[in-house]
């Protein structure tokens, strides 16, 4: 369903020549990929405070 509704915009932003850019996510790969973004993000400086991420 939600590939179709992209679908559907994306004719539609032609038509209208729309300069917009659709950005897909690919929400499966997402949940692979937020433990390594939220261990990146807590690590990535050295801080006396250390830096803790909620959940993205």
């Amino acid at each position: 369903m939600i590939k179709l509704v992209m679908i559907s915009i994306h004719k539609i932003l032609i038509e209208k020549a729309c300069e917009t850019k659709m950005i897909l996510q690919v929400h499966d790969e997402l949940d692979e990929v937020k433990v390594l973004l939220k261990s990146e993000m807590e690590k990535v400086l050295s801080l006396e405070a250390s830096v803790k991420v909620d959940d993205i």
